[in-house]
């Protein structure tokens, strides 16, 4: 029986880095293929077991959509379906724990179905007291009396989401969301949107499933706001970058143009008390999921102090971010090899 099942995509950099830490940890893995699992190929047996999120392909998109009893059209689907598309991803997740018992599931599927959905996840958080931004009404998303991000329900990477600001009296944004052959599909260009070019993607957003909340002013770094990303592992902060928006948009992310900052420059900047509360919150909301082995947690430091953007189960892509020596997978692989010694 293998140490390790990994449900993942062969040859992306996911499945490649834990591959090589479990190499250096002389673990067995077995990678079972997400092409697999859609086509319904039962998962091998193992002691441990890891889900990855699938590669989004236009090909697995549509078969997500499927397996959530959707009827997917031809082509790729874009953003269109991400609801039924969730609820074929959380059907599938369920049915591999059902397998895999009585593997260790790193994540468990019930919380994978949680912090797949952003509405879910914040309401979870705020029950527990971890702060988070304030909710808005879906009905003024559009027209707000504060800066508002409207997101995609069930969408990562930035996918499917509008910031709205009012600028000389009127609501104007960004988005990462372009219009294309009748649907809509994310875009690495973020576009500044006004007028009716704004409240068709807000409208599309509300009607397809969305989550709105209040646009808190981030702290800055050399003058731009940034975020951080914080990796827990077994409920402890472990990784952590800093990334921060290039551009006159507010999005971060990486393929958005963002840039990485060391945490060492993070740390510096916020002194160590703050650097204490943004670690301290991290915790408290990692404690939200106590099943969960691997969290990623998207933090903000404001004038309120620190807030939980985002929370989520695959938040591990840091191949090149150290936690006392080790790369994300390496951390995540480390309790498993007790009586081993370290890696090889």
């Amino acid at each position: 029986m293998a140490d390790v099942l990994l449900v993942g995509t062969p040859g992306s950099l996911r499945t490649r880095g834990f591959l090589a830490a479990a190499e250096r940890y002389g673990l067995a893995v077995v990678v079972h293929p997400w092409d697999a699992v859609l086509a319904g190929v039962p998962a091998p047996s193992a002691r441990h077991a890891k889900i990855d999120a699938p590669t989004l392909t236009p090909e697995v998109q549509r078969a997500l959509i499927a397996a959530g009893g959707g009827t997917p059209g031809p082509g790729d689907p874009g953003l269109r379906g991400a609801r039924v598309a969730q609820r074929g991803f959380e059907r599938l997740v369920a049915r591999l724990e059902h397998e895999l018992a009585p593997a260790r599931l790193f994540n468990p599927a019930s919380d994978i179905a949680v912090l797949g959905d952003k509405a879910l996840t914040q309401a979870r958080l705020a029950a527990h007291g971890v702060p988070t931004p304030a909710p808005v009404e879906l009905a003024e998303a559009d027209r707000p009396d504060v800066p508002v991000m409207v997101k995609l329900r069930w969408g990562s990477a930035a996918a499917g989401i509008v910031s709205i600001h009012r600028m000389n009296g009127r609501p104007e944004g960004f988005t990462t969301m372009t219009p294309e052959a009748g649907g809509w599909y994310s875009s690495r260009r973020v576009r500044r949107v006004a007028g009716p070019a704004l409240r068709a993607p807000v409208a599309w957003l509300v009607e397809e499933g969305a989550h709105a909340e209040a646009w808190h002013a981030k702290d800055r770094i050399d003058g731009q706001p940034y975020d951080l990303r914080v990796l827990a592992i077994d409920g402890r902060p472990a990784h952590v970058v800093g990334r921060a928006s290039t551009g006159p948009h507010p999005f971060t992310n990486l393929h958005l143009g963002g840039r990485r900052i060391p945490f060492e420059v993070v740390r510096a900047h916020l002194g160590p008390e703050r650097t204490e509360r943004v670690l301290d919150v991290s915790r408290r909301a990692a404690a939200c999921f106590p099943a969960c082995r691997v969290l990623g947690l998207d933090v903000m430091w404001t004038a309120e102090g620190p807030r939980v953007i985002e929370a989520n189960a695959f938040g591990d892509l840091l191949n090149d971010v150290l936690w006392e020596g080790l790369n994300p997978w390496e951390a995540q692989l480390a309790t498993l090899t007790s009586g081993r010694g370290g890696p090889r």
